[in-house]
C-alpha cells in the first residue's frame, strides 16, 4: 500500500470516527432538550402550587367596615397590591358606587356609597372578584 492510499483510509475512519460522535452528540442535546422542557413544566407546577399555599397562609385578602349607614369601606389586607375587577352580587346594594377595576395598595382601603333605603338590608357578603385569581373572594359584611 502506498502512503497515499493510506492517508484515505485513516480519513475515512476518522470521518466515520467523527460522524458517531456528531451522531452521539445530537442524541445527548435532544434528550437534554426533553429533560429540560420536563423541568420546566415541573418548575411551573411547583410554583403554582406555593402560590396556591401562600395565598391561603394570607388569610381573607380584603375586609369591609360600616361607614354610617351609607357605605362600606374595603381594605386591602394582604401585603401586596390587589386589583378589584368586579363584584359579582353589586345588584343586591342599592346604589352601589365602585368604579372598576381599582387598585388597592397593601393596608388602603376604598369607600364603596351604598345607598340604604328603609326596610332594604344588605346582603351577608360581597362577592369579589381580583385580578389573577380564579376563584371570587367572599367577604362578610358587617351588621
Amino acid at each position: 500500500m502506498t502512503a497515499a492510499t493510506w492517508v484515505s483510509a485513516i480519513a475515512a475512519a476518522l470521518a466515520v470516527v467523527f460522524a458517531v460522535f456528531s451522531w452521539w452528540r445530537s442524541t445527548q442535546s435532544r434528550k437534554a432538550k426533553v429533560d429540560a422542557e420536563t423541568a420546566a413544566a415541573n418548575a411551573a407546577a411547583q410554583l403554582a402550587a406555593v402560590q396556591a399555599i401562600a395565598e391561603s397562609l394570607e388569610g381573607q385578602p380584603l375586609k369591609l367596615k360600616r361607614i354610617g349607614t351609607v357605605g362600606l369601606r374595603l381594605r386591602n389586607r394582604l401585603k401586596r397590591p390587589v386589583t378589584i375587577v368586579g363584584v359579582g352580587n353589586a345588584d343586591e346594594f342599592l346604589g352601589f358606587g365602585l368604579d372598576m377595576p381599582v387598585t388597592l395598595q397593601p393596608g388602603e382601603s376604598v369607600d364603596i356609597d351604598t345607598g340604604e333605603f328603609f326596610g332594604h338590608m344588605w346582603p351577608g357578603q360581597m362577592v369579589v372578584r381580583l385580578a389573577g385569581r380564579g376563584e371570587p373572594v367572599h367577604v362578610p359584611v358587617p351588621d
